[in-house]
């Protein structure tokens, strides 16, 4: 027992006091004996109690061990080449894929003309049905010992330039074959705005013209304008270049101007 001294209260409030104290004193001893009895404080072990400075240092530690993180522009030189190695491998890889399916046939349509061997076999298997296979027939007109011979010619049909392109190169390969013109003759480019066309020509063209003499090589120009302006409306006028240039020098024909015929 214990002795309690109020100042200012009376003794049995004191006393009242005192004995709620007690009570809780006393369960406060009965409880820490209950623990006792269960064997609880003495199962607990160190790892069970919270030490706020092991944690603090756990968490220090996790910060020094994080990595660093690269700069921005590193990472996207990364992924921008990442992206690049795999379209190069993807383009490169189909593109071996579409020519090993070609070479077998798979990608072969049997309609279509693809180069002089198909459109001279797609001719001749074709009984005259050019309109099947997509071939064009144009009329071509060469020079002869009197005035100019027509003759039918079968091109892969396209589009204008394109048909164009061929209808004169089969020109010039005849000419060549019977010697109007030089065998390297080649026809480079061809431009077209509106009835216009401008043909260029190689150097072996015009050194073609000169051989020939004035009236022959007005000759070889006028088969080529009938056989343009013949076929392909709505030309009108074509005019000859030699190898991108105007030619100045008007003979043995005149180059400088456009040539048409008199119908038109």
């Amino acid at each position: 027992m214990g002795y309690f001294l109020g100042k200012d209260k009376g003794k049995d409030e004191d006393r009242r006091l005192w004995k709620d104290f007690e009570e809780e004193a006393n369960l406060e001893e009965r409880d820490k004996e209950d623990f006792e009895d269960d064997g609880f404080l003495e199962s607990l072990n160190e790892d069970d109690y919270w030490d706020e400075e092991e944690q603090e240092e756990e968490e220090i530690d996790e910060d020094l061990h994080e990595v660093p993180k690269a700069p921005f522009w590193v990472r996207l030189a990364v992924w921008a080449s990442t992206i690049a190695i795999f379209f190069a491998i993807g383009y490169w890889g189909s593109d071996l894929a579409i020519k090993w399916m070609d070479k077998k046939g798979y990608l072969r349509q049997s309609n279509v003309i693809a180069d002089k061997n198909d459109l001279s076999e797609g001719v001749v298997g074709s009984s005259g049905s050019e309109s099947a296979l997509h071939v064009s027939v144009f009329k071509i007109y060469l020079p002869g010992k009197v005035g100019l011979v027509e003759e039918k010619v079968r091109v892969a049909s396209g589009l204008l330039e394109d048909e164009l392109r061929q209808t004169l190169s089969t020109y010039v390969e005849k000419c060549a074959a019977s010697g109007v013109l030089r065998p390297e003759v080649k026809v480079l480019h061809l431009f077209r705005s509106g009835d216009r066309l401008y043909v260029d020509m190689n150097k072996p063209f015009l050194d073609s013209l000169r051989a020939v003499g004035h009236k022959s090589a007005g000759v070889i120009i006028t088969s080529i304008v009938s056989t343009v302006v013949n076929n392909f409306p709505p030309i009108t006028k074509v005019k000859f270049l030699i190898e991108g240039k105007v030619v100045e020098d008007k003979d043995p024909v005149d180059l400088t101007s456009f040539w048409a015929l008199p119908s038109s």
